[in-house]
């Protein structure tokens, strides 16, 4: 959860553009009055400038391990965040094949993938840092609504009341600066999922993913963080299903989802 009063987890997403046009407005007028976070942005905006035109070939896997070792343990204190990324690199960088080492490390940490970006916007959700923008459980509702927001594709609102799981609702959402509609469903034990759509193709994804088919449907699972993402295509849109349940359990969700039948008028996105 963001620091009260200063959004930095959302400065970087915000110089990315992975923030909806409504809340990058508000963080944006949040900045132009806070100090602490202009000091912030100022500082991400700096290391991603000296970033440009780093190398793309690859750290030795000893130093990538330290790296990424001293990192974990730093973020685990966020108060010190900005102060603690001095000491990393103040640490490790002891002279210049070394910076450039320790900058190509944090310049492939700040690419960040769909799968990537899919959780982070469940984790958002989930911990309050981006509220839903249409409170409903109409699924049909939620679609028109999302509809007229044109985002150059049509979603598809599924009500999945009758596999145990309510629509809370939805919103506008944008992944890697793509416009794409986000929708959030609970069940009785509070498990939260979120579906995003958003036009593209598998070939977009990384690496890495556990890939398996079922009914002339192909999909995509990565995890991050103990939370999944399942991809998949609907024809020129691709749909993830984001949660932390179990494998079997959001796999057995998307596909019911993907091969939910399409009713008459409607035509798959």
């Amino acid at each position: 959860m963001a620091e009260r009063g200063h959004p930095r987890a959302e400065l970087q997403e915000l110089l990315d553009e992975r923030l909806s046009s409504e809340r990058r407005s508000e963080l944006r007028a949040h900045v132009s009055t806070c100090e602490t976070c202009q000091r912030e942005l100022e500082a991400l905006q700096s290391m991603r400038s000296l970033l440009r035109g780093l190398p793309d070939d690859p750290p030795d896997a000893a130093f990538t391990a330290r790296l990424q070792s001293a990192l974990a343990a730093e973020t685990r204190r966020p108060a010190r965040a900005s102060r603690a990324r001095g000491r990393i690199l103040a640490a490790l960088v002891t002279g210049a094949v070394a910076a450039g080492l320790v900058l190509w490390g944090i310049a492939q940490r700040a690419e960040v993938a769909y799968p990537s970006a899919a959780i982070g916007d469940y984790e958002a959700l989930r911990t309050g840092t981006v509220a839903l923008q249409f409170a409903t459980a109409d699924a049909g509702e939620l679609e028109r609504a999302l509809v007229q927001l044109e985002l150059g594709f049509r979603p598809r609102v599924l009500d999945l009341a009758m596999m145990g799981w309510r629509l809370q609702g939805g919103r506008a959402s944008e992944l890697r600066g793509a416009k794409a509609a986000l929708f959030s469903y609970v069940d009785s034990a509070g498990r939260v999922v979120v579906c995003e759509m958003y036009g593209g193709t598998l070939k977009d994804l990384p690496e890495g993913g556990e890939r398996f088919e079922r009914g002339g449907f192909s999909f995509v699972e990565y995890q991050e963080r103990g939370v999944r993402a399942i991809f998949w295509a609907e024809g020129s849109v691709i749909c993830v299903l984001v949660g932390e349940l179990p494998s079997a359990d959001l796999r057995a969700l998307a596909i019911a989802k993907a091969m939910q039948p399409v009713t008459r008028g409607e035509r798959r996105p």
